[in-house]
């Protein structure tokens, strides 16, 4: 779990997630849990630009993936999607997929801080 701590840019993303960055943090709490916030840039339907953060919780191994993790919303009531990260480079970056209400797209994160 420690390999994931630390900071994070999106370098990449398919184009159908209507994003055009983003940034997040992952630490670990004080009953050793990996949590974190990240904020996204993008665009809705109509082409307006949207900037939303997220608390990231929920951090789980699965079947599939060997980290995923949940993106919920300020009030931590609402889930605005998932990350599901497929493959953890030696660089420390993250590669898999984002879970939005519009579909499944990959991602690609670059790690520019393990603090």
């Amino acid at each position: 779990m420690a390999s994931y701590v630390g900071q994070y840019v999106l370098t990449s993303v398919a184009s159908g997630a209507r994003l055009s960055g983003g940034a997040m943090g992952i630490e670990i709490g004080s009953k050793g849990y990996l949590y974190g916030v990240g904020q996204f840039y993008g665009y809705d339907s109509n082409g307006s630009q949207s900037t939303w953060t997220a608390t990231l919780y929920n951090f789980r191994t699965t079947k599939a993936q060997p980290m995923a993790f949940d993106l919920l919303g300020p009030s931590v009531k609402i889930k605005f999607g998932q990350i599901l990260i497929s493959k953890r480079l030696t660089s420390g970056d993250l590669t898999g997929q984002i879970q939005l209400t519009n579909g499944r797209f990959a991602i690609h994160w670059h790690k520019i801080s393990a603090r």
